[in-house]
């Protein structure tokens, strides 16, 4: 989402007498014209060649106006110039742009996990399927999320944040974007990398809760056993035919801790 200050957007309704329709002469979209140029240079210098696909995602609330629809408060239009932008200006450099409109509820939070889970994830893990195809196990090193944290309804950026945080995301960030309205003034756009901002930092074992422990031991038993069958491969078939193509085993504990019960159970 821009700042609903960065464009100037027709509703796209039929218009009704006695207005008419325009033509859009110029449009100032300050955090979108820092920010792009920014994430292309640095996506460029950490990847040469790398493929770019900026997702823009727009929607609408309620209006402040008394008598206006709520669709006359959307950024779609918005997000079809910042498109427009992207293709004109990098168009040799980003793959592709595609804007993701998701009508009402941008003030729900409920209504923007549902949108983004449905929408917008989906279309994130395209890429990162894609990104499996071409670079087999090393995917993880070559492919990379980033959001920009500008301005929006808080209830979208927070669902955006929540659903994609599994994709390890870096930020984009600009402090003070009304600076640029009322002062004429824009801040230099910040880049945070995930270990840099991520808040849940990692726990040793022995901190953790008397369930999880017990689990995090059963699966280093598991993975014990596992090396030492496998080392031995006394003609059981693992090394030699089940491990013969990836030679990369996935090991799981179930851990099951039933209501009533005195202990879990584990199951490998």
């Amino acid at each position: 989402d821009d700042d609903d200050e960065d464009a100037a957007v027709a509703s796209t309704a039929a218009p009704a007498p006695p207005f008419r329709l325009i033509n859009v002469v110029g449009v100032f979209m300050p955090l979108f014209a820092s920010l792009l140029p920014e994430w292309v240079a640095r996506t460029e210098q950490a990847f040469p060649g790398s493929r770019k696909v900026v997702f823009l995602v727009s929607g609408w609330g309620s209006s402040r106006a008394a008598g206006k629809r709520a669709q006359d408060n959307s950024t779609e239009g918005a997000a079809k110039l910042m498109a427009s932008f992207a293709h004109r200006c990098f168009g040799d450099r980003i793959f592709d742009v595609h804007t993701v409109h998701s009508g009402a509820g941008i003030e729900s939070y409920l209504e923007n996990v549902k949108f983004v889970n449905a929408e917008l994830k989906p279309r994130v893990e395209e890429c990162q399927e894609d990104a499996v195809r071409m670079f087999g196990d090393a995917w993880k090193r070559k492919f990379h999320v980033s959001i920009a944290l500008t301005t929006g309804a808080p209830a979208r950026v927070s669902a955006i944040n929540a659903s994609l945080r599994c994709f390890l995301p870096g930020y984009l960030h600009i402090a003070h974007t009304k600076s640029f309205w009322y002062e004429g003034l824009l801040a230099e756009p910040a880049f945070h990398t995930n270990h840099m901002v991520e808040a849940t930092p990692a726990q040793h074992k022995r901190t953790l809760d008397p369930f999880p422990q017990q689990l995090v031991a059963g699966v280093i038993e598991h993975r014990a056993n596992f090396k030492r069958v496998r080392d031995f491969d006394s003609g059981n078939g693992l090394r030699g035919f089940w491990l013969r193509k990836t030679r990369k085993p996935v090991l799981a504990v179930l851990g099951v801790w039933k209501r009533g019960e005195a202990s879990p159970k584990f199951f490998r």
